[in-house]
């Protein structure tokens, strides 16, 4: 996906990577930082033998072992990163269609709905804060980056509202409008696609869809 955004500048390079290059810096530069690396953090309400000890006695940071595990995180990492995997505010998420759409067609007997979602636009709650989103799916074999305006950002207002009373779910819904379902080549059975909410990400992908006539 990285490798389709052939228009891409360096100092662009430098953004999209800047959040893992920080990340690996700054491993062992504060006991929270470690902590975090570790996976003793709140979130984590499963936590190994080896954590709760750190999370008890921190000082066992210092210890060979601990040292160790931090020094195979940081490798792996690192094998991660230069494979492309890069820390980006996105997340992986199911696909879902525009159900007040089928409702209509279903049971009010419109033969072209309008539901609620109009052409170039899907909703996302996970990322309400956002007000456009790459949208992508496995396997990504030309160009397939799709970018939608996301109608669950407070720029919306009472009709942001309105749609999630329907979609209430954290997953991603489609317009019936749009033609993101050739695009991304899903028949809403259980597909999932990666949501970028990364505004460089976007911007760049946006760019390079300029003109392209997917597969």
């Amino acid at each position: 996906m990285l490798q389709t955004l052939t228009d891409i500048t360096d100092e662009e390079t430098d953004i999209l990577v800047h959040k893992s290059l920080e990340r690996i810096n700054n491993i062992c530069t504060s006991k929270e930082t470690i902590m975090d690396i570790l996976g003793i953090t709140p979130y984590n309400t499963n936590m190994t033998p080896f954590q709760k000890a750190v999370k008890i006695y921190p000082a066992l940071i210092n210890d060979t072992y601990t040292k160790d595990i931090i020094r195979e995180i940081k490798n792996s990492l690192l094998k991660k990163y230069r494979s492309g995997k890069l820390e980006i505010t996105g997340k992986y998420t199911f696909i879902l269609p525009d159900y007040y759409a089928a409702c209509e067609y279903w049971f009010g007997h419109i033969k072209n709905p309008d539901g609620l979602l109009a052409d170039g636009e899907v909703f996302c709650w996970l990322f309400r804060q956002y007000d456009k989103l790459d949208c992508l799916r496995s396997p990504h074999l030309y160009k397939e980056h799709a970018v939608r305006a996301n109608t669950a950002n407070n720029i919306y207002g009472s009709r942001t509202c309105n749609i999630r009373k329907w979609f209430t779910t954290n997953g991603i819904y489609a317009s019936t409008h749009d033609l993101i379902s050739k695009i991304l080549m899903y028949d809403v059975d259980g597909d999932k696609a990666l949501v970028v909410a990364d505004k460089d990400f976007t911007r760049i992908a946006e760019r390079n869809m300029s003109g392209i006539v997917p597969l």
